[in-house]
């Protein structure tokens, strides 16, 4: 029963959720592979979302340290000039 939870909190995207159910399954079924292949899908896809997540992001987002916003530049900011 508490891998068929695992499953379903995968399922959902709650993978933490489903990582501790999978666990708790591993301890009350030893030896068993299919809690292993569940932690296995869970590790894979928060890899290929890290790896997405740096692929996608905007090229200063790179550059910028945790917890920082990046600074608007003067180009977006606007002079004033030509406006009413």
């Amino acid at each position: 029963l508490t891998f068929n939870a695992g499953l379903c909190r995968e399922v959902v995207g709650d993978l933490d959720g489903a990582a501790d159910l999978y666990r708790r399954t591993l301890e009350l079924e030893a030896g068993k592979d299919y809690p292993t292949a569940g932690l296995s899908r869970i590790s894979s896809r928060r890899r290929a979302e890290t790896q997405l997540a740096a692929h996608f992001a905007e090229p200063e987002d790179a550059f910028l340290a945790e917890g920082e916003e990046a600074q608007p530049s003067a180009d977006s900011q606007g002079t004033g000039a030509g406006q009413d």
